[in-house]
């Protein structure tokens, strides 16, 4: 959906994200995967799959929405975002409200939203972000 704006600071926003996010899902996906299957192969094979979905995914959304209005582009984003939003905050809470690891995910939690907030600040500082026609 980026893509379709034109603008390169959203755009590499937008990369910057799904990167910092597949390669730590990757990496659990592919555990997950060894620890289910107890075989390489199908390991490997789940792993595969996961890996090029981003991809196709991305290719398939760009031509379906590579026509559509900026602000109609912008409002799929916030969706997409708030869906996200929610979908964590959901898995998170029963963390939160358990008494033996309430504690230690809130903790988790801030500093995640601590390095979000510096990686934020820091493509601000270097201009990745500004807002330019």
């Amino acid at each position: 959906a980026s893509l379709t704006t034109n603008e390169i600071n959203i755009t590499t926003s937008i990369f910057i994200a799904i990167i910092a996010h597949k390669l730590p899902a990757a990496l659990s996906v592919g555990v997950f995967c060894l620890h289910e299957h107890r075989d390489m192969r199908k390991a490997l094979r789940d792993l595969v799959f996961f890996s090029i979905a981003t991809p196709i995914t991305l290719l398939i959304t760009y031509f379906i929405l590579g026509d559509l209005q900026s602000n109609l582009v912008g409002t799929i984003m916030l969706f997409a975002a708030g869906t996200f939003l929610y979908v964590a905050t959901v898995d998170v809470l029963p963390d939160v409200h358990n008494t033996e690891t309430g504690r230690s995910t809130i903790i988790h939690v801030s500093v995640g939203a601590a390095l979000m907030v510096a990686l934020i600040l820091g493509l601000g500082a270097n201009e990745l972000l500004e807002h330019t026609h």
